[in-house]
């Protein structure tokens, strides 16, 4: 039990051994109010992620979509996740023992333990989902695997995993006694409080609590991060190569076409003279000086096109696909990076700075805040694009309301009308793109039929 003398600020610790009843003194290394804020800082942001996680699930039921993608379906995991342990954290010290020395501490075993199970699950679910979440994206860029293949071979393990793990871990820590109060809130703990600290009192709980944190908390969140950084290496190298390629296809487009073109004459050379002809006849019947100028210019023009030209659909989305990964695996770092910090310090017999202590504890619960911004940030970048005029939280506050299908109305408009445009035309001999066609004169058309027989298509 706990004794508090309020002269001195101090706590009087007492446990009963075998012989007799063992007490110590307690003195807080911080103030009071220091205290009190590590306690209310949980709240509030607790309160911010559980609300947070509670809007993407809401976004994905309301949305036409709803869980028809491997990316919802796992946004979907990580939110729920986040939001039981948002909860635990809602509640900060609330559920700790009555008597113990922390501002607001009114409950009992009990719910220390149902709170101690409850944060475990929903931290060592949310970290998994995390890099599965880094897998999918992976996949995706990387290996350039369709949505059936990923939902087919590795979606699955994608969820079985992070559910087993921290159902499997939160129940084996009940099972072995070793929630309990930890700091301003229950955590991995031994039983009774300060057990493993005092010869004179046997510890009901099973197992070393810091072995036990190791495993089922240090240990996750480590190899989660290390993975996601290696992931996230990777998708960047993977998308630097495909700009490369890029890059070089748009710089050697003319070259290779003009060898295609020298290499099908050799070929076939009965073909390539009658071409030489009709090219002849009609530059000596049509080409004045004037019309050489005008020659000269079209192509300059067309050559500056095909140098600017904006990336294709495919490296479009392998830059969104990036950035996204590298935004979630931020958001996870921001998130685990203090309480990470301040567990090593604690484990290696230390105690942490307050600084640190209080980032952690206002940190830890904001990953369902950085998600909801992550996952709405496309919506809402194309909801101001189809209307500018309004602000950024009016846009913010439509996709959430919509589910975010209000950004995908007129883009499906769009898309239709270019396959629309890109049909009438297609027949064409000519350079085509998504949004902007370039129309050569008569003797431009056959020039660019001598050089590729067919058509010069670049459709994305």
């Amino acid at each position: 039990f706990f004794e508090e003398n309020n002269k001195n600020s101090s706590y009087r610790y007492c446990n009963s051994g075998p012989n007799n009843l063992n007490c110590q003194t307690i003195m807080p290394s911080l103030s009071k109010a220091q205290l009190i804020s590590l306690v209310v800082a949980p709240m509030m942001t607790g309160s911010i992620s559980f609300i947070a996680s509670s809007i993407i699930l809401t976004m994905v039921y309301r949305s036409s979509l709803k869980l028809s993608t491997i990316y919802r379906r796992l946004i979907c995991g990580i939110s729920v996740f986040d939001l039981i342990q948002s909860s635990c954290q809602l509640a900060s010290s609330l559920p700790m023992p009555a008597g113990y020395p922390v501002w607001g501490a009114v409950g009992n075993d009990v719910t220390c333990g149902i709170q101690g199970f409850i944060l475990v699950i929903g931290i060592i679910g949310s970290v998994f989902y995390s890099l599965s979440l880094s897998i999918y994206f992976l996949c995706v860029t990387k290996f350039s695997m369709s949505e059936k293949q990923i939902k087919g071979k590795i979606e699955p393990f994608l969820h079985i995993f992070p559910i087993a793990y921290a159902f499997c871990g939160g129940i084996f820590i009940y099972v072995t006694h070793n929630y309990g109060p930890s700091g301003e809130q229950c955590w991995i703990a031994p039983e009774p409080v300060n057990c493993n600290l005092d010869p004179d009192v046997e510890c009901t709980s099973k197992g070393d609590p810091n072995v036990i944190i190791s495993v089922f908390a240090a240990v996750p969140v480590f190899f989660c991060f290390c993975a996601s950084i290696v992931i996230m290496v990777l998708i960047w190298r993977a998308h630097h190569a495909q700009t490369m390629r890029n890059q070089a296809y748009r710089t050697g487009w003319r070259q290779g076409t003009n060898q295609g073109a020298h290499a099908q004459s050799q070929n076939d050379t009965s073909s390539s003279l009658l071409r030489r002809i009709s090219t002849w006849s009609l530059s000596l019947l049509s080409f004045n000086k004037s019309d050489q100028q005008q020659h000269q210019a079209q192509q300059g023009a067309l050559d500056a096109y095909l140098s600017s030209r904006p990336p294709s659909a495919a490296m479009r989305r392998s830059k969104e696909i990036r950035n996204r990964a590298l935004a979630f695996t931020i958001g996870y770092l921001l998130t685990y990076v203090f309480s990470s910090t301040y567990r090593i310090w604690e484990m290696n017999g230390s105690t942490a700075p307050f600084v640190i202590k209080l980032l952690a504890r206002i940190f830890i619960p904001l990953q369902g805040l950085f998600n909801i911004l992550i996952y709405t940030y496309p919506h809402v970048t194309s909801y101001r694009c189809n209307h500018p005029e309004h602000s950024w939280f009016r846009s913010f506050r439509e996709v959430i309301k919509s589910g975010g299908d209000s950004d995908r109305i007129t883009g499906i408009r769009r898309g239709r009308n270019i396959r629309k445009r890109r049909g009438s035309v297609r027949k064409e001999p000519i350079v085509q793109d998504n949004d902007e066609l370039v129309v050569a004169k008569e003797s431009e058309r056959v020039r660019l039929q001598y050089a590729n027989e067919d058509t010069i298509l670049d459709v994305p």
